[in-house]
């Protein structure tokens, strides 16, 4: 047996949309014309209205986060990749190019950007960057770290170097020392892929060891330097 409601009994119960609303006996009316929606009803109502709980926006905020951080690591990895291999007058073209040759060289640089620069890029791609301490493995005197979404983050990245566990300018002395008088190719006469890690290595490999680059903090190299530290404190020193 079905048991009817009366018109008294029946009330609003949530808005669906902006123009009807969940009556308690199940029905949707529209909201200005029923009858059953009397003006005190609908006063009521009004003054204590269904409302969604809003989404917090945690996807939004972790997008947002990426993003910032994400555009300036991107942007230091590839000032420094071109600083160390693709710019003119980069690390290892001063002491390279002219030995090597034209062609020589601009096999070395597409070889490395093809097969080493996405790596080298990936060890920019974390929101916080820590310094590792000096050569030695030795804990960072200062905890140096750079938070790449806080406010400083551009200031202090210029403060932290991807640092060569064997400063470049004695890898290519190696290196050059290995080559013919008249080079055939970039690693005419040596072993190419331990050459690049030497130089790229910011991953342990398997073959060739330990990962060649850490990250250490160490000032400024323009001219106007401000240091948070005692410079002879820095811990990368080359």
């Amino acid at each position: 047996m079905t048991t009817c409601m009366s018109a008294e009994d029946v009330v609003p119960i949530r808005l669906v949309d902006a123009g009807h609303v969940l009556m308690s006996d199940g029905w949707i009316v529209r909201r200005a014309r029923h009858p059953h929606f009397t003006p005190v009803r609908r006063a009521v109502f009004k003054a204590t209205p269904f409302t969604k709980t809003p989404r917090r926006p945690f996807k939004r905020q972790r997008a947002n986060e990426s993003s910032c951080f994400s555009k300036l690591a991107m942007r230091r990895a590839k000032q420094r990749w071109s600083a160390l291999v693709r710019a003119p007058t980069s690390r290892i073209a001063r002491c390279m190019r002219t030995r090597l040759g034209d062609e020589c060289w601009q096999a070395f640089v597409s070889h490395a950007d093809k097969w080493y620069k996405n790596t080298f890029l990936s060890a920019f791609q974390r929101r916080v960057l820590r310094c590792v301490g000096p050569v030695g493995h030795s804990a960072c005197p200062h905890g140096f770290a750079v938070d790449l979404c806080a406010v400083d983050a551009k200031d202090k990245l210029e403060m932290l170097h991807l640092d060569h566990e064997t400063p470049v300018h004695r890898i290519c002395a190696w290196w050059s020392e290995q080559l013919p008088d008249v080079p055939g190719s970039w690693d005419d006469g040596l072993d190419g892929d331990l050459l690049c890690h030497m130089l790229f290595g910011v991953n342990d490999d398997a073959v060739h060891g330990q990962r060649r680059l850490r990250f250490r903090c160490g000032p400024r190299r323009d001219g106007a330097r401000r240091v948070c530290f005692a410079e002879h404190a820095y811990c990368h020193t080359s």
